[in-house]
């Protein structure tokens, strides 16, 4: 049975840095809450947003250890993710706050290498590991109450739950949407509710890996130019786009960034999403650009051509010389 935690005095589990989480989660904030130490649990969570879900607004949910929630009156559940995680093992992260995800409100509840094991009936602590993050998304830009509910989850051991959603008591089914399977790829579930209702969804699509391979010049100079190149697991292609705050010191076009004017160039490489993968998450790189090389002026003009007229006329006569002896 789950049981109802209030947030009150919490223990803190060990910390993960940023850099080791799965390409598939997104990044965590810098103070979340923590979830307390325990087993099949729910904790009130406040959303910076309001949700309609079967035609009753809500602001607050019931988080639960197993990275789904309910409702407050409990008649809608969406147990979308895992079976059972398991929070009492002493390691990684159970956390969740408030964010933002492609410029939009949301919440976020991530579980970074805590106990799972979808099986296990007899108390003993998993010695398996999942690492999965619930992220409600604010949609009201499409109708109030509007939002979007997405599952990341990656190197799992056993694959996701195949629950279905339930909204005012009834199954809303999963929307086609399917479940995450066991192995190392990094995996996304992406569920869509208008107006009260599940209305689509999509997943699991394969969240790709996108990285920079190439090094900025080490001498770069304003007039020259640099060629960008990336890896990446989606098919879909590359874009380059500058740093407001780098305009008129770089710009890119295509796979090359042009180097304009003294200063400190940005930029910042992405994915869309495409078929069976979602957006990469973007990467950036930064480096200096120097100042042009000197353009010589009207009188070192006239000091080279007078150099080299003399260094013709001497090699010349030396040449004349040998003739004559």
């Amino acid at each position: 049975m789950i049981r109802l935690v209030p947030v009150v005095a919490t223990l803190s589990l060990a910390f993960t840095a940023v850099a080791a989480q799965a390409q598939s989660l997104r990044p965590p904030t810098e103070a979340p809450l923590t979830m307390p130490v325990g087993d099949d649990y729910e904790v009130p969570a406040n959303l910076p947003f309001t949700i309609n879900i079967g035609g009753s607004t809500q602001n607050q949910i019931l988080l639960s250890s197993n990275a789904g929630f309910r409702t407050l009156d409990v008649l809608s559940a969406f147990p979308a993710f895992i079976d059972d995680l398991d929070i009492r093992t002493g390691v990684g992260t159970a956390t969740y706050d408030e964010t933002v995800v492609d410029g939009r409100s949301a919440f976020i509840a991530t579980f970074v290498d805590v106990g799972y094991s979808p099986t296990r009936q007899d108390g003993s602590l998993p010695t398996d590991r999942a690492r999965v993050q619930l992220v409600l998304i604010d949609r009201s830009d499409v109708a109030p109450g509007d939002f979007d509910l997405e599952i990341n989850g990656e190197g799992l051991a056993y694959p996701s739950s195949s629950q279905s959603i339930r909204i005012n008591g009834g199954s809303a089914g999963r929307a086609g949407v399917g479940v995450i399977p066991a192995g190392p790829g990094a995996y996304r579930l992406l569920w869509n509710f208008r107006g009260g209702a599940l209305v689509s969804g999509v997943g699991p699509v394969i969240v790709p890996v996108l990285s920079v391979t190439s090094t900025p010049p080490g001498a770069a100079s304003a007039g020259g130019s640099y060629e960008v190149t990336t890896s990446s697991d989606s098919p879909a292609p590359v874009v380059l786009t500058v740093d407001p705050a780098s305009d008129g010191i770089c710009a890119a076009s295509g796979t090359t960034i042009s180097l304009i004017a003294e200063g400190n160039c940005t930029f910042f490489v992405n994915q869309a999403a495409t078929t069976g993968y979602a957006a990469a998450e973007g990467r950036d790189q930064t480096f200096y650009v120097g100042a042009p090389a000197p353009v010589p002026t009207l009188s070192e003009w006239a000091m080279i051509l007078l150099g080299t007229l003399l260094a013709g006329g001497a090699a010349l006569r030396l040449q004349e010389r040998r003739v004559a002896g």
